[in-house]
């Protein structure tokens, strides 16, 4: 009986490795974003939206999307100006508007995550 019990606690030392690596492997959590990069040219992708949805710029600002969200997104033109291609959970990705108008886009992953750019006469 001895000996079952010596070699359970054998076997249960050499898994105590095992169990530290899996949890290891977990992803990083997402990055949170900082309160200079929500300017007013900046927005938050978490909980499958765009936050803020609409946004007001000047013409020639740089507008940054920073994915905050625990899953890959896109920040996708409706008319095809600009495309982000997949950004990955703590990722960003910028676009500088230089001309006046309303710029619709929508996440290609999640058709439901829309938002809009207006881009003002300097």
């Amino acid at each position: 009986m001895k000996r079952i019990t010596v070699l359970f606690a054998f076997i249960a030392l050499l898994a105590l490795p095992a169990v530290a690596v899996a949890a290891s492997a977990q992803p990083p959590a997402p990055a949170a974003v900082s309160a200079a990069q929500m300017s007013g040219s900046s927005v938050s992708i978490a909980n499958f939206s765009f936050q803020p949805s609409w946004i007001s710029v000047p013409a020639g600002t740089t507008v940054s999307w920073f994915n905050n969200d625990g899953v890959a997104h896109t920040v996708t033109s409706d008319v095809g100006a600009f495309d982000s291609g997949a950004i990955a959970p703590g990722a960003g990705f910028s676009v500088t508007f230089s001309t006046p108008g309303t710029y619709t886009y929508h996440c290609a992953f999640h058709p439901m995550m829309t938002g809009t750019v207006v881009v003002t006469g300097m």
